[in-house]
């Protein structure tokens, strides 16, 4: 069971689950939740040890906490086994910073990169945020 939130970058994904079960054999079943209700459940689930959830997404401030009760486990040794990861799949081709931010817990400030950052999570997306004015009026 995959935990998702509502959101238009998650509905693309959805759509290619049936192809994914083509490919792959697996079925993939899903909860979508609004974000303000994720965290809630994904709290209750994963504390039960053997929860509903065997993948989550998760909101980038979430990872620490995450990381500090056990909830989830570093993926890379997950992504170099050749049984489990997909041969063409290079995690250099990911955007540094993205991966830092979304996936790397233990650095120096807990939270980043560096030190014993391990990795336990890849972004799906990305969002940017525009700081706009109008000139006329901040004269």
């Amino acid at each position: 069971m995959l935990c998702l939130p509502k959101h238009h970058h998650y509905d693309a994904a959805i759509k290619l689950f049936p192809q994914f079960t083509q490919e792959t054999g697996i079925l993939v079943e899903f909860e979508q939740l609004p974000i303000a209700e994720m965290k809630k459940k994904q709290l209750v689930e994963m504390a039960k040890g053997q929860g509903g959830y065997d993948l989550i997404s998760y909101v980038v401030m979430w990872k620490g906490e995450y990381v500090k009760k056990n909830f989830i486990r570093e993926i890379e040794p997950f992504l170099k086994n050749p049984q489990l990861a997909l041969g063409d799949f290079d995690l250099p081709d990911v955007i540094p910073s993205f991966l830092e931010n979304i996936g790397l817990v233990g650095g120096w400030k807990g939270y980043l990169a560096g030190g014993a950052a391990k990795l336990y999570g890849l972004p799906y997306g990305a969002e940017t945020s525009v700081l706009a004015y109008r000139s006329d009026i901040f004269d």
